[in-house]
């Protein structure tokens, strides 16, 4: 369908739209469209201006039932997001449904340890929601008005993903043809979302890492977690990679974490500091390869989660050290980082007392630009070495180099987390790292084994595309939801 087409149905289409959810809930206002157009995370430095024609802001289900069978009719392209999309590829004169008014917390079971939730819901809302009520939500490497499952359906970093591979139990979906269903245990009537598998194929898999290109998400159960009588933040630091992934495997095969994270310096250094700070200590990171770090300061530092009772915890100090020390690292103690990079343990304490991530101040440097791959512990450390290197050949034009790295999964996978922060005005030199990007990928699946997190291209995933293709094909025969959002490429369908 072409532009033109689409744009002469939108004025029907909104007419209808405003009819069946009232007018100040669809817009087309210039100023609107013009931002929605931009609204994309910064994953992809390249990701081109698509303005749409027309967003609607539903405030029920029924709101976003009408909007779906409404552009179902008219073949109108749809795009869904809640205040924080991680993958969105807005579908130039189409429509988009932004849920940030749906952002009720609807339940909280502290019985089975799940919230159920609005999509437009923030970890800051579910944060406050919980306080009190002696749990904790999930929390996500991304600032606190960001939605929950915008993070949880990309499979996003968060606090707990080092023993689960995922928050989500239950998931209500809204097909294009108006048709509602749960993929859990509550999809029997008067029955709770405590049960994410059985007695039927597990649904919510569909949706994790669809992008919204299968159905529209208006409802979900996630996991919430007991807050411990203790807790404590450990840190030990490591000269290699290497032995920072031993060490987190090691803790993991004895069930000792309950989330742990490896940082390269230069982002330990400057991920938590405030605005204020950067003039005193960005510059001296600035002019310095990231791959060597001054004298006595580790290259990576892990921060371990270690909860439970006081005596647990206690013991499990001890561990830490002990293991620390066979891997060739160290305890970093709460008086050194205190004195070295106060900072960096205030973030900490933040993200994990106050259960909130701190927002890094790198984005004020300019357009992130991010390199993501999942892999087998013994790869990763190659891996890791690998995108060091590549990274440094662009030299100082993309400092600071800055990495995260954590297990999925009680340690079955690693994820790595690379990124630097290039001037956002030099347009050839994003335009160089996105080809860098793209071969680096290519590299890492086929000589490291490595999984890219995001969508690289579908003949690189053989049959099982044609399966998901055809899933695709039944749930949404006109080619409605998130057309531009990278799962199948342009004309497969």
């Amino acid at each position: 369908m072409t532009t033109k087409t689409v744009g002469v149905m939108t004025d029907a289409v909104c007419r209808e739209l405003r009819e069946a959810l009232g007018e100040e809930k669809v817009r087309n206002d210039e100023i609107t469209l013009v931002t929605y157009g931009r609204i994309r995370h910064g994953f992809d430095i390249m990701w081109p201006f698509r303005k749409p024609s027309l967003v609607v802001f539903p405030e029920t289900r029924e709101d976003v039932v009408e909007t779906l069978k409404i552009a179902n009719r008219y073949k109108i392209p749809v795009t869904s997001v809640g205040t924080a999309p991680i993958q969105l590829g807005t579908t130039e004169g189409g429509i988009i449904i932004d849920q940030r008014r749906r952002d009720r917390v609807l339940e909280i079971n502290t019985d089975s340890g799940y919230a159920v939730i609005e999509p437009g819901v923030s970890f800051d809302k579910l944060t406050s929601a919980l306080r009190g009520t002696g749990f904790k939500c999930s929390v996500g490497t991304m600032p606190g008005p960001g939605t929950i499952l915008g993070q949880a359906l990309g499979r996003g970093s968060q606090s707990f993903t080092t023993r689960y591979l995922n928050l989500i139990i239950d998931l209500e979906v809204v097909l294009p043809n108006g048709t509602v269903f749960s993929t859990g245990s509550s999809h029997f009537e008067g029955v709770g979302s405590h049960l994410r598998y059985g007695p039927y194929p597990d649904l919510a898999g569909l949706y994790t890492c669809s992008y919204g290109a299968m159905g529209v998400i208006t409802k979900a159960a996630i996991r919430i977690h007991p807050v411990n009588e203790a807790s404590r933040v450990h840190l030990a630091g490591f000269d290699t990679y290497a032995d920072s992934i031993d060490y987190v495997k090691d803790l993991i095969n004895h069930n000792i974490p309950e989330h742990t994270f490896i940082w390269d310096w230069h982002m330990y250094l400057t991920w938590p500091l405030a605005p204020e700070d950067m003039e005193k200590v960005m510059p001296r990171i600035l002019e310095s390869d990231f791959r060597k770090p001054p004298e006595g300061i580790p290259y990576n530092i892990v921060s371990t989660l270690l909860s439970g009772y006081p005596e647990q915890v206690e013991l499990y100090e001890e561990i830490c050290a002990k293991v620390a020390k066979k891997c060739h690292g160290r305890v970093i103690s709460d008086e050194e980082a205190e004195k070295r990079f106060p900072a960096t343990l205030a973030g900490f304490r933040q993200q994990y007392g106050d259960y909130s991530y701190r927002e890094s101040v790198h984005w004020s440097k300019g357009r992130f630009a991010g390199w993501y791959v999942f892999a087998e512990p013994k790869d990763m450390k190659e891996i890791e070495k690998f995108a060091a290197g590549e990274f440094a050949k662009f030299g100082k034009a993309i400092n600071p180099v800055n990495y995260y790295s954590h297990p999925f999964d009680f340690g079955r996978s690693i994820l790595l987390r690379i990124a630097g922060f290039p001037d956002p005005t030099d347009i050839e030199l994003r335009k160089k790292i996105t080809r860098k990007f793209d071969e680096m990928y290519d590299i890492a699946l086929k000589k490291y084994r490595a999984v890219p997190i995001r969508p690289i291209g579908s003949d690189k995933a053989g049959t099982y595309m044609e399966v998901l293709r055809s899933i695709k094909k039944a749930l949404d025969p006109n080619n409605i939801l998130n057309r531009d959002g990278g799962l199948f490429e342009e004309g497969e369908l």
